[in-house]
């Protein structure tokens, strides 16, 4: 056998090892997915409407943000990022506090920085019918 081709067979063999190596990490490690976790549920006057206070975690690394989800009272728990408030940080150090103040106003207890990486004033069901949510944020309360 020639020196060319033991170093052929060589370079394909690492060649190999390393598709093999990228594609056992590829099935084995954190694929990125993103995990919810309820932290607190505000439930409107009436019961039309519910704001989840949540924490979101996604990938392998070690950043969690806090988020507001406003959605009808009988919808399930969406999988998604929050729709109306996101904050970096642990739920147990940075979630707002929230107080419907009527069947349609949700007050955000959270002194708004302009660090929020999302900030709404107001909320349209999806469906059309149940109108807007209007929301305001305000000072922690002392």
């Amino acid at each position: 056998m020639s020196q060319w081709t033991k170093l052929f067979i060589a370079a394909a063999a690492a060649l190999i090892l390393v598709v093999l190596v990228l594609v056992f990490m590829i099935f084995n490690f954190d694929s990125g997915d993103c995990h919810n976790r309820i932290h607190q549920e505000y439930r409107s006057p009436g019961n039309v409407y519910k704001a989840l206070v949540f924490e979101r975690q996604c990938g392998g690394n070690e950043r969690y943000s806090t988020q507001v989800y406003l959605l009808k009272a009988n919808d399930p728990f969406p999988t998604d990022a929050g729709n109306i408030l996101i904050l970096d940080g642990r739920a147990s150090l940075v979630a707002p506090t929230l107080y419907w103040n009527l069947p349609n106003e949700l007050w955000i207890y959270h002194h708004v920085s302009g660090n929020e990486y999302r900030l709404e004033n107001s909320w349209h069901g999806n469906d059309g019918v149940n109108g807007e949510v209007r929301i305001q944020y305000k000072s922690k309360p002392q």
